[in-house]
Protein backbone atom coordinates (compact mmCIF):
# COMPACT_ATOMS: atom_id res chain seq x y z
CA UNK A 1 0.00 0.00 0.00
CA UNK A 2 1.70 3.21 -1.33
CA UNK A 3 0.74 6.85 -0.13
CA UNK A 4 1.78 9.33 -2.80
CA UNK A 5 3.82 11.86 -1.40
CA UNK A 6 4.34 15.37 -2.15
CA UNK A 7 2.80 18.41 -0.71
CA UNK A 8 0.70 18.57 -3.29
CA UNK A 9 0.78 15.55 -4.70
CA UNK A 10 -1.97 13.10 -6.61
CA UNK A 11 -2.22 9.45 -7.33
CA UNK A 12 -3.39 10.16 -10.95
CA UNK A 13 0.25 11.56 -11.33
CA UNK A 14 2.39 10.16 -9.24
CA UNK A 15 4.64 8.62 -11.60
CA UNK A 16 7.41 7.40 -9.25
CA UNK A 17 5.42 5.43 -6.95
CA UNK A 18 3.16 4.15 -9.97
CA UNK A 19 6.63 1.96 -11.19
CA UNK A 20 7.12 1.05 -7.79
CA UNK A 21 3.34 -0.31 -7.74
CA UNK A 22 4.00 -1.61 -11.33
CA UNK A 23 7.01 -3.42 -9.90
CA UNK A 24 4.97 -5.13 -6.93
CA UNK A 25 2.44 -6.09 -9.29
CA UNK A 26 4.78 -7.70 -11.11
CA UNK A 27 5.88 -10.06 -7.75
CA UNK A 28 2.31 -10.94 -7.17
CA UNK A 29 0.99 -8.43 -4.49
CA UNK A 30 -1.88 -6.39 -4.43
CA UNK A 31 -1.22 -2.93 -4.64
CA UNK A 32 -3.49 0.16 -3.33
CA UNK A 33 -2.13 3.46 -4.41
CA UNK A 34 -4.19 6.33 -2.15
CA UNK A 35 -4.94 9.98 -2.49
CA UNK A 36 -4.36 10.99 1.76
CA UNK A 37 -6.60 13.36 3.09
CA UNK A 38 -6.53 16.76 1.47
CA UNK A 39 -4.76 15.54 -2.27
CA UNK A 40 -6.43 14.40 -5.54
CA UNK A 41 -10.01 13.13 -5.75
CA UNK A 42 -9.88 12.36 -1.53
CA UNK A 43 -9.86 16.06 -1.55
CA UNK A 44 -13.27 16.63 -4.03
CA UNK A 45 -14.89 14.58 -1.69
CA UNK A 46 -13.99 15.86 1.59
CA UNK A 47 -12.56 19.54 3.02
CA UNK A 48 -10.86 17.31 5.73
CA UNK A 49 -7.00 18.26 5.64
CA UNK A 50 -4.22 17.01 5.96
CA UNK A 51 -1.98 16.23 9.14
CA UNK A 52 0.96 14.68 7.37
CA UNK A 53 0.97 11.49 9.03
CA UNK A 54 -0.56 12.18 12.25
CA UNK A 55 -4.26 10.70 11.54
CA UNK A 56 -3.76 9.05 8.20
CA UNK A 57 -2.17 6.30 10.03
CA UNK A 58 -5.26 5.33 11.52
CA UNK A 59 -6.71 5.80 7.87
CA UNK A 60 -4.18 3.29 6.48
CA UNK A 61 -5.11 0.60 9.34
CA UNK A 62 -9.14 1.05 7.35
CA UNK A 63 -7.73 1.12 4.21
CA UNK A 64 -5.58 -2.53 5.20
CA UNK A 65 -8.77 -3.99 6.22
CA UNK A 66 -10.76 -3.35 3.39
CA UNK A 67 -8.46 -4.38 1.57
CA UNK A 68 -8.58 -8.02 3.08
CA UNK A 69 -12.19 -7.56 3.63
CA UNK A 70 -12.32 -7.56 -0.70
CA UNK A 71 -9.96 -10.44 -0.89
CA UNK A 72 -6.58 -8.95 -0.89
CA UNK A 73 -3.77 -11.14 1.06
CA UNK A 74 -4.07 -10.71 4.85
CA UNK A 75 -0.13 -9.38 5.13
CA UNK A 76 0.40 -5.76 4.19
CA UNK A 77 3.06 -3.98 3.68
CA UNK A 78 3.29 0.15 3.63
CA UNK A 79 5.81 2.09 1.39
CA UNK A 80 5.88 5.82 1.14
CA UNK A 81 7.93 8.34 -0.76
CA UNK A 82 8.84 11.51 0.65
CA UNK A 83 5.95 13.25 2.72
CA UNK A 84 4.62 9.65 1.65
CA UNK A 85 7.18 8.07 3.63
CA UNK A 86 6.18 10.19 6.44
CA UNK A 87 2.76 9.35 6.38
CA UNK A 88 4.42 5.65 6.26
CA UNK A 89 5.97 5.97 9.53
CA UNK A 90 2.47 7.32 10.86
CA UNK A 91 0.87 3.85 9.61
CA UNK A 92 3.88 1.77 11.13
CA UNK A 93 3.26 3.96 14.54
CA UNK A 94 -0.64 3.22 14.04
CA UNK A 95 -0.61 -0.42 13.81
CA UNK A 96 1.86 -0.60 17.30
CA UNK A 97 -0.15 1.11 18.89
CA UNK A 98 -3.48 -0.24 17.72
CA UNK A 99 -1.83 -4.11 17.65
CA UNK A 100 -2.88 -4.97 14.27
CA UNK A 101 -3.10 -8.03 12.55
CA UNK A 102 -2.42 -6.59 8.84
CA UNK A 103 0.52 -4.40 8.83
CA UNK A 104 3.59 -6.58 8.98
CA UNK A 105 6.40 -4.17 7.78
CA UNK A 106 7.10 -0.55 5.56
CA UNK A 107 9.35 0.75 3.93
CA UNK A 108 10.30 4.46 3.18
CA UNK A 109 12.50 6.56 0.57
CA UNK A 110 13.65 9.88 1.78
CA UNK A 111 10.98 10.15 4.35
CA UNK A 112 10.33 13.96 5.27
CA UNK A 113 11.49 13.37 9.08
CA UNK A 114 11.35 16.44 10.64
CA UNK A 115 9.36 19.68 9.59
CA UNK A 116 10.72 22.39 11.67
CA UNK A 117 14.60 21.95 10.94
CA UNK A 118 13.72 21.22 7.45
CA UNK A 119 11.93 23.96 6.63
CA UNK A 120 14.19 26.65 8.87
CA UNK A 121 17.05 24.98 6.21
CA UNK A 122 15.02 24.79 3.22
CA UNK A 123 14.70 28.86 3.77
CA UNK A 124 18.07 29.12 4.35
CA UNK A 125 19.31 29.17 0.66
CA UNK A 126 18.15 30.71 -2.55
CA UNK A 127 17.05 27.55 -4.18
CA UNK A 128 15.33 26.54 -1.11
CA UNK A 129 13.17 29.62 -1.11
CA UNK A 130 12.75 29.30 -4.53
CA UNK A 131 11.38 25.68 -4.40
CA UNK A 132 9.06 26.73 -1.00
CA UNK A 133 7.83 29.18 -2.63
CA UNK A 134 7.04 27.44 -5.77
CA UNK A 135 5.29 24.81 -3.20
CA UNK A 136 3.37 27.64 -1.27
CA UNK A 137 1.98 28.69 -4.60
CA UNK A 138 0.52 25.06 -5.35
CA UNK A 139 -0.63 25.34 -1.87
CA UNK A 140 -2.43 28.53 -2.19
CA UNK A 141 -4.12 26.98 -5.68
CA UNK A 142 -5.33 23.87 -3.43
CA UNK A 143 -6.79 26.41 -0.67
CA UNK A 144 -8.62 27.96 -3.34
CA UNK A 145 -10.04 24.74 -4.68
CA UNK A 146 -10.61 23.68 -1.30
CA UNK A 147 -12.81 27.25 -0.63
CA UNK A 148 -14.74 26.82 -4.14
CA UNK A 149 -15.77 23.14 -3.02
CA UNK A 150 -16.77 23.73 0.45
CA UNK A 151 -17.80 27.38 1.11
CA UNK A 152 -19.33 26.18 4.27
CA UNK A 153 -16.10 24.68 5.63
CA UNK A 154 -13.59 27.38 4.62
CA UNK A 155 -13.35 31.19 5.37
CA UNK A 156 -12.42 32.81 2.77
CA UNK A 157 -9.82 35.73 5.20
CA UNK A 158 -7.59 32.00 5.84
CA UNK A 159 -7.10 31.14 2.08
CA UNK A 160 -5.81 35.07 1.54
CA UNK A 161 -3.49 34.55 4.45
CA UNK A 162 -1.57 31.86 2.56
CA UNK A 163 1.61 32.75 1.28
CA UNK A 164 3.98 29.62 2.43
CA UNK A 165 3.84 26.20 3.83
CA UNK A 166 3.71 27.68 7.38
CA UNK A 167 0.74 29.67 6.36
CA UNK A 168 -0.65 27.26 4.90
CA UNK A 169 -0.76 24.60 7.51
CA UNK A 170 -1.41 27.56 10.20
CA UNK A 171 -4.49 29.10 8.84
CA UNK A 172 -5.79 25.98 6.87
CA UNK A 173 -4.97 22.71 8.93
CA UNK A 174 -4.10 23.36 12.39
CA UNK A 175 -7.56 24.69 13.74
CA UNK A 176 -8.94 21.73 12.66
CA UNK A 177 -7.24 19.17 14.55
CA UNK A 178 -6.47 21.13 17.71
CA UNK A 179 -2.79 22.33 18.01
CA UNK A 180 -1.97 26.04 18.98
CA UNK A 181 0.93 26.55 16.74
CA UNK A 182 2.49 25.34 13.35
CA UNK A 183 5.31 24.37 15.09
CA UNK A 184 3.54 22.25 17.59
CA UNK A 185 1.74 20.96 15.42
CA UNK A 186 5.41 19.57 13.30
CA UNK A 187 7.23 18.63 16.03
CA UNK A 188 3.84 15.91 16.55
CA UNK A 189 4.11 14.84 12.83
CA UNK A 190 7.16 14.38 12.27
CA UNK A 191 8.70 11.14 11.70
CA UNK A 192 11.82 11.42 13.54
CA UNK A 193 10.91 11.14 16.69
CA UNK A 194 9.07 7.47 15.53
CA UNK A 195 12.27 5.85 14.84
CA UNK A 196 13.31 4.64 17.77
CA UNK A 197 9.33 3.14 19.15
CA UNK A 198 7.86 1.60 15.96
CA UNK A 199 7.93 -2.06 16.92
CA UNK A 200 7.23 -3.91 13.32
CA UNK A 201 10.45 -3.90 11.21
CA UNK A 202 11.16 -1.00 8.38
CA UNK A 203 13.38 -0.09 6.41
CA UNK A 204 14.33 3.73 5.34
CA UNK A 205 16.43 4.31 2.35
CA UNK A 206 17.95 8.01 2.75
CA UNK A 207 20.61 9.90 1.54
CA UNK A 208 23.45 12.11 2.64
CA UNK A 209 23.14 14.98 0.48
CA UNK A 210 19.47 15.68 0.34
CA UNK A 211 18.84 19.05 -0.67
CA UNK A 212 15.79 19.40 1.16
CA UNK A 213 16.38 18.47 4.44
CA UNK A 214 18.44 19.36 7.45
CA UNK A 215 22.15 17.80 7.24
CA UNK A 216 22.13 17.46 10.54
CA UNK A 217 19.54 15.17 10.49
CA UNK A 218 21.64 12.41 9.31
CA UNK A 219 23.33 12.41 12.63
CA UNK A 220 20.04 11.41 14.53
CA UNK A 221 18.73 9.26 12.03
CA UNK A 222 21.30 6.93 12.71
CA UNK A 223 21.16 7.28 16.46
CA UNK A 224 17.49 6.54 16.41
CA UNK A 225 17.41 3.63 13.92
CA UNK A 226 20.39 2.11 15.23
CA UNK A 227 18.99 1.71 18.74
CA UNK A 228 15.60 0.01 17.08
CA UNK A 229 16.18 -3.98 16.44
CA UNK A 230 13.26 -3.71 14.42
CA UNK A 231 14.77 -0.77 12.58
CA UNK A 232 17.06 -0.95 9.03
CA UNK A 233 18.86 1.88 7.45
CA UNK A 234 20.13 2.33 3.87
CA UNK A 235 22.49 6.06 4.32
CA UNK A 236 23.79 6.19 0.98
CA UNK A 237 26.13 9.64 0.95
CA UNK A 238 24.45 10.55 -2.72
CA UNK A 239 20.97 9.81 -3.86
CA UNK A 240 19.54 13.53 -3.99
CA UNK A 241 16.16 13.48 -2.97
CA UNK A 242 13.88 10.29 -4.08
CA UNK A 243 15.98 9.60 -6.87
CA UNK A 244 18.40 6.97 -6.08
CA UNK A 245 18.74 5.47 -9.31
CA UNK A 246 21.93 4.16 -10.69
CA UNK A 247 23.24 2.47 -14.15
CA UNK A 248 21.04 -0.80 -15.14
CA UNK A 249 22.68 -4.13 -14.65
CA UNK A 250 22.10 -7.19 -16.07
CA UNK A 251 20.78 -7.92 -12.27
CA UNK A 252 18.61 -5.17 -11.81
CA UNK A 253 17.00 -2.08 -13.05
CA UNK A 254 18.20 1.66 -12.78
CA UNK A 255 15.28 1.95 -9.66
CA UNK A 256 17.88 0.95 -6.87
CA UNK A 257 16.00 2.74 -4.24
CA UNK A 258 12.38 1.36 -5.37
CA UNK A 259 13.91 -2.28 -5.79
CA UNK A 260 15.15 -1.57 -2.15
CA UNK A 261 11.73 -1.09 -0.49
CA UNK A 262 10.31 -4.29 -2.41
CA UNK A 263 12.94 -6.30 -1.94
CA UNK A 264 12.60 -5.58 2.34
CA UNK A 265 8.76 -6.19 2.38
CA UNK A 266 9.20 -9.42 0.47
CA UNK A 267 12.36 -10.70 2.51
CA UNK A 268 10.37 -9.54 5.55
CA UNK A 269 6.82 -11.40 4.68
CA UNK A 270 9.10 -14.87 3.61
CA UNK A 271 10.69 -14.64 6.96
CA UNK A 272 7.44 -14.11 9.09
CA UNK A 273 5.56 -17.07 9.92
CA UNK A 274 2.24 -16.79 11.80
Amino acid sequence: MDGVGGITGQARTAWYAHILARKAYSHGWAVLIYDWRGHGKTAELSPVPSSDGWREGEDQLQMAAQLVAMGCPDSVALAGLSLGGQLTLGGLKAAVEQNSSLVRCGAVLCPNLESNRSLDYLLSTPVGRGIEQTLAKQLREEALKRLERFPDAVKPSAVAQVSSIRTFDQYMVIDYYGFPSVAEYYQKTSGLYLLDAIALPYLVVYAADDPLFDPDLVQELQQRTSCNPYANLILTPQGGHVSHISKPTAEEDEFWGLNRLLEFCENQLDCQTW
